[in-house]
């Protein structure tokens, strides 16, 4: 495995392969031909497939959960809706987790080349033209089944490589929206595996892995009854494989729009709110993240208060401060918590040298994301890149930092009820508390106050601080720019009057 993935990254980089891969006329015949032999073993030549697949089982996802690395197991089920071949395929997911259902949606349209996805928890989008910077939900719906991938390998035809054998397994590569995606075939033309080296921005250069098991004869066809996914070195799905050849449902055309495309922006900085809070405190709103980083001047550097997102919303936010601060390093990073919208963008002031604020139950997972590659997202680093030498402030109580001329205080909590570990920072001279996601102050009628909003409540209270304003990183639409103590007040006395 390990020599394919090798393989996979030259592939990516566009270099050559090795002696063995042959890329003329006898590559693409020999693979061509593997290819057939592939989709002969399934039965769909004809390429007319209109059914119903339903996989159902466990989904070990990571996520929000209270632990860093935690995999929490959720009960999947998959409708996969194929019209006319892959011509046409529709996917559903929907996760049960303590009893709430979630559901995201995946339509594609190789005859309008549009795409629509609806994650879990945003709003569907329309795609419309090449799909290259938006891959991610359309190999999620292509590698469901092998029914699919096959019959978009075959229209992708022209991109497609044989790059060698892995025992009796033939091996090769076809391109899918500009990703190299390795299948796996069996002697027999049974497709076993498929797997992409593709980038997260958390988790930098992953190989995503597809597993199809246990074919059985199914009417006129030969087709997995099993199926299992691993990304980020662990198992995500395993899930069974049941078909309905008679199936009963409308073709969703009303969710794709001839002129529907999301424009990405030219320069991200420009979406980069920065506002003066107090004395030699900033506010910097990511407004098309919906999230909020404060800045402490300290006089000769610069600390940084959150890391949400990703890899490169902290380069952004890096670029930002040169501009901003000229002359000023990043000395400190200070994370709320460990979940990705609050601290994904670690390794971004890691590679400044910045020094890394958090609880100690965060150390190993944040070395972890710090040591992970990022050479698809082009940041130019080698592959034997040495090891970076991380500092880190541990935080299980309470700590006054100061720094040059700026100081703050750091206190932790355990009594969110949201992760384990929490970290809130107090500027004193500002009279100002920085929490992540604990308050949401609502500009109009106040709501009760929450399990979050009461450790924050009684961490004030249990510290005797004077604070005037409290602001959140996340989120910043839809809310006031902070709270006040008073605000505060009046939703915990409606949180005890309603008890």
């Amino acid at each position: 495995m390990r020599r394919i993935v090798l393989l996979l990254l030259f592939l990516a980089y566009g270099q050559k392969l090795l002696a063995q891969a042959d890329y003329g006329y006898t590559n693409l015949k020999k693979s061509t031909e593997i290819l057939t032999k592939a989709i002969r073993y399934l039965g769909t030549e004809s390429d007319t497939l209109n059914l119903l697949i339903t996989a159902s089982g466990l989904a070990h996802e990571t996520g929000h959960f209270a632990k860093p690395d935690l995999r929490m197991d959720m009960k999947e089920t998959d409708r996969i809706r194929l019209y006319k071949g892959s011509t046409v395929f529709y996917v559903e997911n929907d996760l049960n987790y303590k009893g709430k259902d979630y559901q995201r949606q995946l339509f594609y349209n190789a005859l309008t080349d549009s795409l629509y996805a609806k994650d879990y928890f945003s709003r569907g989008r329309v795609y419309r033209g090449p799909l290259t910077d938006r891959h991610t939900p359309f190999l999620e719906a292509a590698t469901a089944h092998p029914a699919v991938l096959l019959q978009m390998a075959r229209k992708n035809r022209a991109s497609l490589r044989f790059i060698g054998k892995e025992g009796a397994v033939d091996v090769m590569t076809v391109s899918l929206n500009g990703v190299s995606m390795a299948l796996f075939i069996q002697p027999s033309g049974e497709l076993s595996k498929a797997s992409y080296l593709d980038h997260d921005n958390v988790y930098g250069d992953n190989v995503h892995q597809f597993n199809y098991q246990d074919y059985q004869k199914t009417a006129s066809y030969r087709f997995p009854t099993r199926f299992e996914e691993y990304e980020f070195g662990g198992l995500r799905k395993e899930l069974t494989y049941a078909y309905d050849w008679q199936p009963s449902y409308q073709l969703p055309t009303n969710q794709v729009c001839p002129a529907c495309q999301v424009p990405r922006p030219a320069d991200p900085l420009r979406s980069f709110a920065v506002k003066f809070i107090g004395k030699n405190l900033y506010a910097i709103d990511l407004t098309d993240f919906n999230n909020r980083v404060l800045v402490l001047q300290t006089g000769k550097s610069l600390v940084v208060f959150e890391a949400p997102i990703s890899y490169e919303v902290g380069k952004n936010v890096v670029q930002l401060l040169r501009k901003q601060f000229p002359g000023k390093p990043v000395s400190h990073v200070f994370v709320t918590h460990h979940h990705p919208d609050h601290a994904g963008a670690i390794r971004a002031f890691a590679e400044e040298g910045a020094t890394i604020l958090t609880s100690s139950g965060n150390k190993a997972f944040f070395e972890k994301m710090v040591g992970y590659p990022h050479l698809l997202a082009g940041s130019g680093e080698p592959f034997n890149k040495p090891k970076q030498t991380l500092r880190f402030e541990l935080i299980d109580n309470q700590r006054v930092f100061t720094i040059g001329d700026g100081s703050f205080s750091v206190f932790f909590t355990d009594k969110t009820q949201h992760t384990d570990e929490y970290l809130m920072a107090y500027f004193p001279a500002e009279k100002v508390l920085f929490q992540g996601d604990l308050c949401f102050f609502e500009p109009g009628e106040e709501s009760p106050a929450s399990v979050r909003e009461m450790a924050v409540y009684q961490l004030i209270k249990e510290h005797n601080l004077a604070v005037d304003k409290i602001y959140s990183s996340w989120p910043i639409h839809g809310y006031k720019e902070f709270g006040t103590w008073s605000d505060l007040m009046r939703k915990v006395a409606l949180a005890e009057k309603s008890k």
